[in-house]
């Protein structure tokens, strides 16, 4: 199979990798504890970079990122919508692209929550409001 380019500009870019790995640090807020958060984030970090195709070139990039919020609500408000933009983006670019964005969040984040023996209610919710997210675009 041959590689795929996705012409994605540098904030594109970015967007993608923040929402996938803001993706999984929702699933950690969702069930708080310094031990558990640190299980979970590996395990959905671990997930995004090994993904493949022009996704995963982009999720092993070294670009940076930050997520400005200071609650759970707040980085909710930042990644869901980044989630909803990075699938449009990826569907006016790279249609097939956008299926494999789509697939690796959603294994990032029941990894994640996984890592917990979970999910957990709280994570359930959240991982359906992240694929709602996923589908709205």
């Amino acid at each position: 199979m041959s590689e795929t380019f996705i012409p994605l500009t540098a904030d594109e870019q970015t967007t993608l990798r923040k929402a996938a790995y803001g993706a999984v640090t929702l699933i950690s807020l969702a069930y708080p504890g310094a031990l558990s958060a640190t299980r979970e984030n590996i395990a959905g970090a671990k997930v995004l970079t090994g993904a493949t195709g022009a996704v995963g070139r982009v999720l092993s990039g070294k670009g940076k990122f930050e997520l400005n919020g200071k609650t759970t609500a707040d980085i909710a408000d930042e990644v869901l919508p980044a989630l909803a933009q990075t699938v449009a983006t990826l569907e006016a670019k790279a249609p097939q692209e956008s299926t494999e964005f789509r697939r690796v969040v959603t294994t990032a984040v029941r990894q994640a929550a996984a890592a917990t023996r979970g999910p957990k209610p709280a994570q359930a919710d959240m991982i359906d409001k992240i694929t709602a997210a996923l589908a709205t675009a």
